[in-house]
């Protein structure tokens, strides 16, 4: 599976587009569209557009492959498309515990098809730094919308 066009759409829309580097809120520096990783620094110049679109592009795919890698159960486009805007924004589905993987409880029930625990638990990822964020409760309802869209694997 890819991420849909509307995803992607979405996505851009959420992050909103900057060619100067900011502070995503804990300190982490950003630019384009919410692309963080070495590549970017406090300092770094303006990016253009199609840096940016390169960027973006990269990050999806990398969504997708850990989706993909992670999950073990047939999904809809649906579910796919909101585990990997989940995953593009805060890669929660998997975390690493004294240096080992762990699978989040929302990977774990997805994994047992238990679909209405795992978006109960994709939903509460609505905070940043302790603090409920507006931002972040309305991807996740965005999300859920992407996750329900279509009736669940029988």
């Amino acid at each position: 599976m890819k991420a849909s066009a509307k995803l992607r759409m979405a996505i851009r829309e959420e992050e909103t587009f900057s060619a100067k580097v900011y502070d995503d809120g804990n300190g982490v520096a950003t630019q384009g569209w919410g692309h963080t990783g070495p590549d970017v620094a406090f300092g770094n110049p303006d990016c253009d557009l199609k840096k940016a679109q390169l960027w973006f592009d990269v990050d999806i795919v990398k969504a997708e492959r850990e989706v993909d890698r992670l999950v073990k159960v047939t999904i809809t486009q649906g579910m796919y498309d909101a585990l990997v805007s989940f995953e593009f924004n805060c890669g929660g589905l998997e975390f690493l515990v004294d240096k080992k993987p762990r699978p989040s409880r929302a990977l774990i029930a997805l994994n047992e098809r238990r679909w209405n625990d795992a978006a109960e638990e994709l939903i509460k990822w609505n905070t940043d730094g302790g603090k409920d964020r507006r931002g972040l409760l309305s991807r996740r309802a965005r999300e859920i919308l992407f996750y329900t869209s279509e009736k669940y694997p029988t």
